[in-house]
């Protein structure tokens, strides 16, 4: 489908379809005839970027957002899934529901050789899961060894190289293991213990990305997020 039929078709201003050929993120599209032909994909990818410039993203934003989609990532056959039976998470001490069974999670174990550091504890864990935990009552600290101001993750096989900085509430422990696998460093900030200005760590740290990733809840409601300062 050229560029004309898919204005047409689907609706799509040309000039938004010009800018994702000039962004060079349909480098698997075949050129015929000097024109870039779309198929599925590329078309999915234009209604996400419909979306976001329908909800007020800037073109840079748009642009960013989709390259930061489409890093390489390990595939689902790579990893190796454990089932660990009886999880009960953070909250369930304090839920009352104390006759609910368990549940069933999955530890998704790729790279071998990531080590991980948390700010409170120098000395590199080899993997990113602590599987010590698993005998606690909260068994959540499973992932990254539960909260810290920060947390470090190292991944020298990662499949593309970059530096990803991951401003975020709790429940982006168990995402920061999935993430090592596309970023050589990934580096957690809890601003409920990290208690200096995120700009200088930025600026010591050269970040190629980063990304704020909060439950509604939180982000509406935690007064720590002057330390984004």
């Amino acid at each position: 489908m050229t560029i004309d039929e898919a204005s047409r078709r689907y609706n799509i201003p040309l000039e938004i379809l010009q800018e994702y050929e000039q962004w060079g993120l349909c480098g698997a599209v075949k050129k015929v005839m000097g024109a870039w032909q779309y198929d599925d994909t590329d078309l999915e990818r234009l209604s996400t970027i419909m979306t976001l410039h329908d909800i007020g993203f800037t073109t840079e934003e748009v642009e960013t957002y989709m390259r930061l989609l489409g890093r390489d990532y390990r595939a689902k056959e790579d990893f190796t899934v454990e089932t660990v039976p009886g999880f009960q998470g953070s909250t369930y001490s304090e839920s009352a529901l104390w006759l609910t069974p368990g549940e069933d999670i999955q530890l998704w174990h790729g790279s071998s050789n990531i080590t991980v550091t948390n700010g409170e504890n120098d000395q590199p864990h080899q993997g990113v899961f602590y599987k010590e935990r698993l005998e606690e009552v909260d068994k959540y600290t499973v992932f990254l060894d539960g909260n810290h101001s920060t947390v470090r993750i190292v991944n020298p096989d990662a499949k593309e190289k970059g530096k990803l900085l991951v401003i975020r509430d709790s429940y982006s422990n168990c995402l920061g293991t999935l993430l090592a696998e596309s970023y050589e460093e990934v580096v957690l900030v809890d601003l409920r213990y990290y208690k200096n200005p995120v700009s200088q760590l930025c600026a010591e740290e050269n970040f190629t990305d980063v990304l704020v990733c909060y439950s509604m809840d939180n982000i509406m409601t935690d007064t720590n997020l002057v330390w984004l300062q």
